[in-house]
């Protein structure tokens, strides 16, 4: 029994970390090149990993960054689509490859693998834009706001009506 529920349990955390990798597909591609490239060129494989993790670290911040940085709707799309379409293609493969094991129709296999590539995808576009939300904004607002007891007459939470609008002269 207890085995059967560690089984299930590691079977589990290994969907859930394929998953996590497609959608994260271009910086886990990134990281693995360049630790595969430190490791050809002489580098041991500690540094090497490190390497890996460092270049797919990075990866996700700059994409973030540019992300937050850039206003332009057309390349805020194309950088969207760069994290995007890898992370639809993975998790279509990674679906596929899983559910292949338990559904026979070719048709239902194809169709159940494309909703979880659009999933894929719309995870990856939604953590990139989060991540440059939080890049965007400043670290004082990320914690709890205080709001003042007692506001003062400049103070945005004092409503503005007919009392304090400033008194309109006639002109003759």
């Amino acid at each position: 029994m207890l085995l059967g529920l560690i089984s299930v349990a590691a079977i589990a955390f290994l969907l859930w970390l394929l998953f996590a990798l497609a959608v994260n597909a271009l910086p886990v591609f990134a990281a693995v090149g360049a630790g595969l490239l430190a490791h050809a060129t002489g580098a041991g494989v500690p540094v090497s990993i490190l390497v890996g993790i460092i270049i797919g670290g990075l990866m996700i911040g700059v994409g973030q960054a540019l992300f937050a940085r850039v206003h332009s709707p057309v390349t805020r799309a194309l950088l969207g689509l760069l994290f995007s379409v890898p992370a639809a293609v993975a998790t279509f493969f990674a679906a596929r490859g899983i559910l292949r094991m338990s559904v026979d129709s070719e048709v239902w296999l194809i169709g159940l693998s494309l909703i979880a590539s659009f999933a894929g995808g719309f995870i990856a576009w939604h953590r990139l834009a989060m991540g440059a939300h939080l890049a965007e904004t400043p670290a004082a607002d990320l914690g709890q706001r205080k709001r003042p007891t007692d506001p003062s007459p400049q103070s945005p939470m004092v409503r503005s009506g007919p009392a304090t609008w400033p008194a309109r002269t006639r002109r003759r």
